[in-house]
């Protein structure tokens, strides 16, 4: 079997969602069967907590049909074959899974406070910083918050940690109050008069945090 772990990168999947959609639990294995290409290949897939697993298996020998996973390999029904896999692969993704880039209590925190109360889900926008999600005021569809995974040397914390970090938007004068550089920084990549930077690594109470979301989502 081959592992397919990037196919599911920075997503987790729903134990619930894999059983609806059909896999079987043996041991925390989910386990699930397909037939693809009128019958002529069967997909297999299991999903563990240490990996995802997959092969495409020639009903009619047994064995493994290989050519798929391999680079460069070409041809109408290979392609056909492949496309059907990942078709797949993508269904179970979007039906199965959900993102699970930011891992911290504080962003969890968010996450759950903007989605509850402003009925806004994170949204990942740029291809070239797949770990940068926005939070849009849906009336405006501006921006209220960024969280993002950053190196900590960029904010100037001294280590080699990727960290989580949250930009808000506030007033200059509560900005300049609030920097401390421990919690509270310059804006990351934002205007930094009127943007600040919380680092969510460093943040255990979400209480004051949250108050400062409502306050930028006022502001936007």
């Amino acid at each position: 079997m081959r592992n397919i772990n990037e196919f599911f990168n920075n997503r987790r999947f729903l134990k619930y969602e894999l059983l609806k959609y059909g896999f079987i639990n043996t041991d925390n294995k989910y386990s699930y069967e397909k037939d693809i290409i009128c019958d002529k290949f069967k997909v297999q897939i299991v999903v563990s907590a240490q990996s995802v697993l997959a092969s495409i298996i020639d009903t009619k020998t047994g064995d493994e049909y290989q050519i798929p996973f391999i680079a460069g390999s070409i041809g109408a029904f290979v392609g056909e074959v492949r496309k059907e896999f990942e078709t797949l692969l993508r269904d179970i993704r979007d039906k199965c899974t959900e993102i699970h880039v930011f891992q911290t209590k504080l962003s969890i925190d968010i996450l759950k406070y903007c989605k509850d109360k402003y009925s806004v889900s994170p949204e990942f926008l740029w291809k070239k910083i797949p770990l940068g999600a926005v939070l849009r005021k849906p009336s405006s569809q501006k921006w209220f918050a960024v969280l993002m995974k950053i190196k900590s040397q960029s904010i100037g914390i001294h280590n080699n940690e990727i960290i989580e970090i949250l930009n808000i938007k506030l007033d200059p004068a509560q900005i300049n109050i609030l920097i401390d550089f421990q919690k509270f920084f310059p804006a990351y990549h934002m205007n930094k008069k009127s943007w600040l930077t919380i680092c969510c690594n460093n943040c255990d109470k979400a209480d004051k945090i949250l108050s400062l979301i409502d306050t930028s989502y006022s502001l936007v």
